[in-house]
């Protein structure tokens, strides 16, 4: 028997189904909406949305919808940015895994239209993270979806035409390329290079910043063993999967996800540090 059922996102504006008893304020009414509602889009657990908006579609008052919202976030099952309107849900991708790289490139149009944001890029560097585990081809898609083609599209849109000459040249020239052409193929490849990001040097080591925030964030672990399971792994990676945008963000996103130690409980964020 399948784990899995599917909820028509349409359901919440169906006729019938708002003509049933609303959903009392809750926990789980609050899940459920995040996880099927009308704001969700095709990128798994991250969308658009605010307070308000979320309030006045489940018919709660505002201090209800916070109060169910404060339970679903000291679980860890959803993050906030109510201020640039985003909202995450760290583990929905994992439910929700994509059949194909078809799939992930198809992202492409959400994602830009989200708000730029902090908890935007830490969802990113989640998702991509997630999707390394699936293979190059689902990362590749992910990370480089279509960049230097429309990187590249924009400067030739952008190009003026060159003017016909009007006498054809008797001799080839046997000069070299200008000196300015080569500047400009030298920027467009430094800008590919950084869309494509780096590997993880081989002597990388953790900043103190990064190292405190592995305290803040883990108390229950060892930096300096957590730092070298993190660089093992990643200098081990071949091709596109051992290549990251921002190793920072990478770390952050490590450090969180590393196995738990039974011996410590993990330290539970509040509520009130959602900006």
């Amino acid at each position: 028997m399948s784990r899995y059922r599917k909820i028509e996102v349409r359901t919440w504006s169906d006729e019938k189904f708002r003509e049933l008893s609303p959903v009392p304020p809750s926990g789980q009414g609050l899940w459920f909406f995040l996880l099927t509602g009308p704001h969700t889009t095709a990128v798994p657990g991250l969308f658009r949305s605010g307070r308000a908006a979320m309030a006045e579609e489940l018919g709660w008052d505002q201090e209800a919808f916070d109060k169910a919202f404060q339970e679903v976030f000291d679980k860890g099952m959803a993050k906030a940015d109510f201020k640039a309107l985003l909202v995450w849900l760290p583990n929905a991708i994992r439910h929700n895994k994509p059949e194909s790289p078809n799939v992930v490139k198809s992202w492409r149009a959400e994602i830009d239209l989200l708000p730029e944001c902090a908890l935007k890029k830490e969802a990113i560097e989640s998702i991509s993270l997630y999707l390394s585990r699936l293979g190059d081809s689902f990362l590749n898609a992910f990370v480089n979806i279509g960049l230097d083609k429309e990187s590249e599209c924009c400067e030739d849109k952008n190009r003026p035409s060159p003017k016909p000459s009007p006498k054809p040249s008797p001799k080839p020239s046997t000069k070299a390329m200008p000196n300015q052409e080569q500047e400009q193929e030298q920027e467009q490849e430094q800008k590919r290079n950084t869309q494509r990001g780096s590997r993880l040097p081989a002597n990388w080591s953790p900043s103190e910043l990064e190292i405190q925030f592995c305290k803040t964030e883990r108390p229950d672990l060892d930096p300096a063993k957590t730092a070298e399971r993190f660089s093992d792994y990643w200098i081990a990676q071949p091709g596109a999967k051992g290549v990251k945008l921002d190793w920072t963000a990478t770390w952050r996103n490590w450090v969180r996800n590393e196995t738990r130690s039974a011996s410590q409980p993990a330290k539970k964020n509040q509520f009130a540090g959602i900006v």
